[in-house]
């Protein structure tokens, strides 16, 4: 998502500046920008650091001089139950989740403060920030924690013009996703029960950051938008599931189809 996102900012004229824990994938990116005669770097950064939030920022500023824009999206997520989840698991997930997010936040709404020129700041939660999913409590309780930030910041930042709304991805087709994706019966699984009946994609994510960083978006702040095909709609109970990977058919009767116990 973050890649995307550089590439359509960079479309639209933007200065880039891609940061990521994996150097070379960030230098590959930032090569492949300037090659589309945009104005790109490279840092790499681990956002649990401290020191390497403050060095991305002199790096930063040293070649574009301000900052207009943030796009945060450094995420980590694993699958365990509850009462398996240890605490250094715990911690690390609040150190990228929500650690991260809070203190690059912070930095770059500090030199925004400075600039006097307003901006945008934009994170990315999840739709497990609204929706509780088996073995992801830690993660879920993360990307909530980001939505409330979220809101916090958007509401003190406004004075200042600076717009601060989230993100919440639903199903999307990213590196950390692969593992679903690659195995068919979870990757259709997933599709039957989002009514748009499949996953979504990087460049769509991207699209949306390009118009929530634009002036079109000047009036939205404190926000949390999902875009996730519908899977975060409430359906509880589901009393007539459908398999949203049908297109143009609806069969409200054989139920035992989705609950193999009521054909008993």
């Amino acid at each position: 998502m973050g890649r995307e996102s550089c590439i359509e900012m960079a479309k639209e004229g933007a200065f880039v500046a891609v940061a990521d824990r994996q150097e070379q994938e960030a230098e590959e990116l930032s090569s492949e920008l300037k090659k589309m005669g945009a104005k790109a770097i490279a840092i790499k950064i681990d956002v649990t650091q401290p020191e390497e939030i403050t060095e991305m920022m002199h790096k930063v500023l040293s070649v574009f001089g301000q900052i207009n824009v943030l796009f945060h999206t450094a995420g980590w997520g694993n699958f365990h139950p509850f009462w398996e989840i240890s605490r250094k698991e715990w911690d690390h997930m609040i150190a990228v989740n929500l650690t991260g997010a809070f203190f690059v936040s912070q930095a770059v709404a500090k030199q925004m403060l400075a600039q006097k020129k307003g901006g945008r700041i934009i994170l990315t939660g999840s739709g497990g920030a609204v929706q509780n999913c088996n073995q992801l409590a830690h993660y879920c309780a993360t990307k909530a924690a980001v939505g409330m930030l979220t809101k916090c910041m958007a509401s003190e930042l406004g004075n200042f013009r600076i717009n601060v709304n989230v993100i919440n991805p639903g199903c999307i087709e990213t590196t950390m996703t692969r593992p679903m994706i690659s195995d068919p019966k979870y990757k259709r699984m997933l599709e039957s029960k989002t009514p748009l009946g499949r996953w979504g994609q990087a460049s769509e994510i991207a699209k949306l950051v390009v118009f929530l960083a634009s002036d079109d978006a000047s009036f939205i702040n404190g926000q949390a938008i999902n875009i996730d095909g519908g899977i975060s709609l409430p359906s509880v109970p589901a009393w007539f599931p459908l398999d949203y990977t049908k297109e143009n058919e609806v069969d409200w009767e054989k139920l035992h189809k989705y609950f193999p116990f009521l054909a008993d």
